[in-house]
């Protein structure tokens, strides 16, 4: 086996250097600056939406992009709604088959260390809570059109996968943690799994708002609701369910099981 020469070896440390250079120059500061300047002005601002990013963070395997103290901001007057969004980190993680696609596809999006703040306006329908008349004439496939509408065909490129972590959320009234949060989108089906703590809106006797947790992992098809897990915690007490809401013939159905444990006078 012949070793290599001295200028192949002093040609391959040169390609080196500049690729690192250029890795490590495109995750500047300034280069982040530029980037997000030019995103806004030319891509969101139409849509009212300013969008900053301080560093962006490259990995070659697996192909991830991520952007460092992210500032997101969109207001719609039409609507009356506004969302502002301050994360630590915000990752883009790609599949090596994503880029052999004609279309733009993104396998997740992962937030990190967020904070969330939203405010729109309620109609007062919306405010009527959800009674067993509800559920019985729950129409999943309604929910699946309001999904396809507002969400799916909302994001301007194929995602897969959004995963939360650490995420403070305030809407209107109404905070909570998002201590972990995973979903799955598809276009007839959506699949949500995670963790809300010091979600302080479940009244029980006893609770403390500031103790509580919910744990979920369902799915949402064309014809059911599966839902894995759903409980409620607080500190020894916790119920939870466990099943599937149905579509029948004379209304939804639900077959499952429910369970509580802790001290009966805590609830």
């Amino acid at each position: 086996m012949k070793i290599l020469n001295k200028p192949t070896l002093i040609f391959l440390f040169v390609i080196f250097v500049l690729f690192f250079g250029i890795v490590e120059f495109l995750q500047s500061p300034i280069v982040a600056s530029l980037v997000s300047e030019h995103i806004t002005k030319n891509i969101l601002a139409k849509k009212g939406i300013v969008i900053n990013f301080e560093k962006v963070e490259l990995r070659i395997f697996p192909p991830t992009t991520y952007f460092k103290n992210v500032s997101f901001f969109k207001i719609d007057k039409k609507e009356g709604s506004k969302v502002k969004v301050e994360a630590k980190r915000v990752g883009f993680h790609f599949g090596l088959l994503d880029f052999f696609s004609s279309k733009f596809i993104v396998s997740k999006i992962s937030v990190y260390d967020a904070v969330v703040k939203t405010k729109f306006k309620i109609g007062d329908k919306e405010k009527e809570t959800i009674d067993f008349e509800d559920l019985r004439n729950l129409d999943v496939e309604k929910y699946l059109g309001i999904y396809r509408k507002y969400v799916f065909t909302k994001i301007p490129f194929i995602l897969r996968e959004l995963e939360l972590n650490e995420v403070m959320v305030h809407v209107n009234d109404l905070e909570f943690l998002i201590d972990q949060l995973n979903l799955k989108l598809h276009k007839r089906s959506f699949a949500l799994s995670g963790r809300l703590e010091e979600f302080k809106y479940l009244k029980l006797k006893n609770w403390k708002p500031s103790e509580q947790e919910i744990t979920f992992n369902l799915i949402l098809t064309k014809k059911n609701i599966d839902i894995k897990e759903l409980s409620f915690k607080n500190r020894e007490d916790r119920v939870g369910f466990s099943g599937k809401i149905e579509e029948g013939e004379s209304g939804s159905m639900v077959k499952g099981w429910a369970f509580f444990v802790g001290r009966i006078e805590n609830f």
